[in-house]
């Protein structure tokens, strides 16, 4: 079982990093440590909060929490509403890099006492993040028990042959994944015809070709009878079942 004193020095690690990331009018800056009930007593009742499971080497629960001024603003952003969920999925991936190698599972929404629910009991900690006035939004990690871990363990074991016989004619759609980069909403709005958008991978480096999101292959892009196609160089072992 993962101490609470590993926990905090964690997050504490990554919480300036998610703070950055966090979509505020002010900088934020790391406030002190806190338990679950010490930092439920400084959050709005109307506050909301996004969560999703951690599944790795270290499974776990990641919470962001901010203001209802957030959530109002991305729901009257000019460029239509904007799930919150969305927003804070950027700072949720820096949290989640607290407990190691992972993958973020399905990104929830609630309010100040669901999370205070969702913490209760568990081996957790929460950071305030403070602007000038006081804490604007509040980070939370807890860390998974012996026996929080063990759907994770079950969800790891290889699929059977026979229930994968059963999915053989099940349609399945793939993407190709040139490579990623994030911008403010600024910068969106900004965009111009002719504008160059950078990403996050060399020119002449492997395309991901992903599965409802989840990353199967990498490949070379290659032009076949006028249409983009993916020649596939490498095969991630790990995603495709039968494969060890």
């Amino acid at each position: 079982m993962t101490s609470t004193t590993s926990v905090e020095h964690d997050v504490v690690a990554t919480a300036q990093r998610v703070a950055d990331l966090l979509p505020t009018a002010s900088p934020l800056s790391v406030g002190t440590v806190a338990g679950v009930d010490a930092a439920a007593a400084t959050v709005p009742p109307d506050a909301v909060a996004v969560h999703a499971e951690v599944l790795g080497e270290r499974p776990g629960t990641v919470v962001v929490v901010v203001d209802t001024s957030l959530a109002a603003a991305l729901a009257e952003s000019p460029m239509g509403p904007l799930p919150l969920a969305d927003a804070l999925r950027p700072a949720l991936e820096a949290l989640r890099g607290a407990l190691g190698v992972g993958a973020l599972g399905s990104v929830s929404q609630t309010d100040a006492a669901g999370m205070v629910a969702l913490l209760q009991g568990r081996d957790a900690v929460v950071v305030p993040l403070n602007d000038a006035s006081g804490p604007a939004a509040w980070l939370a990690l807890a860390a998974a028990s012996g026996s929080d871990s063990a759907p994770a363990s079950v969800a790891a074991q290889p699929f059977s042959g026979a229930g994968l016989d059963l999915l053989q004619d099940v349609v399945m759609e793939l993407s190709a994944e040139l490579g990623r980069t994030t911008m403010t909403v600024r910068e969106l709005l900004n965009l111009q015809p002719g504008a160059v958008v950078e990403l996050d991978r060399l020119a002449g480096s492997p395309a991901d070709l992903l599965v409802n999101g989840r990353l199967i292959a990498r490949g070379e892009v290659v032009v076949v009878d006028e249409d983009y196609a993916l020649k596939i160089t490498e095969l991630v072992s790990s995603s495709l079942p039968g494969r060890g």
